[in-house]
């Protein structure tokens, strides 16, 4: 149960349906493009870390997707949704860490991340702590100049 839970409220990113990227950059690329899309990633785990909903949601798409195995969350209002039902119970105070694997830009304005994730510090049954690590797919879409999140998903080891 634990483990369903973790995937659903991490739902960062399945690499299920992803085509072949053309313009896979090192995610040490320092292009203005691949910059902001690792500032959005960024701001990502910061705002998890910080068990700040509203800067989360908020790197998302107003139709955005939020993909877990409990479902999918289709705009920022089932992601708020999700995350206050979820997060206060389980996941606050918990640390989420990434490492970039790769940036593609299949289009201009599209970027997609797929790196490796943990989280740790989940209070599990009896005051034990619980790690979960796995992989993740983010699609980004250049908005008027601000990066954001159209798609994210994850899946477990």
């Amino acid at each position: 149960m634990l483990k369903a839970t973790l995937l659903a409220m991490l739902s960062v990113f399945v690499l299920s349906g992803v085509g072949a990227t053309q313009d896979t950059t090192d995610p040490n690329d320092a292009s203005p493009d691949a910059e902001a899309v690792i500032h959005v990633v960024e701001d990502f785990i910061e705002a998890w870390n910080q068990d700040d909903v509203n800067s989360f949601v908020a790197l998302f798409t107003p139709d955005g997707e939020f993909v877990t195995p409990k479902g999918t969350s289709k705009t920022q209002q089932e992601i708020e949704h999700v995350i206050v039902a979820e997060h206060p119970k389980i996941f606050f105070g918990t640390h989420l860490a990434e490492t970039v694997d790769s940036i593609g830009f299949p289009e201009p304005d599209r970027a997609e991340v797929t790196g490796f994730f943990r989280l740790c510090c989940v209070e599990a049954l009896f005051g034990f702590e619980a790690s979960s690590e796995g992989s993740f797919f983010l699609r980004l879409i250049d908005l008027a100049g601000e990066w954001k999140i159209e798609r994210a998903s994850i899946t477990e080891f």
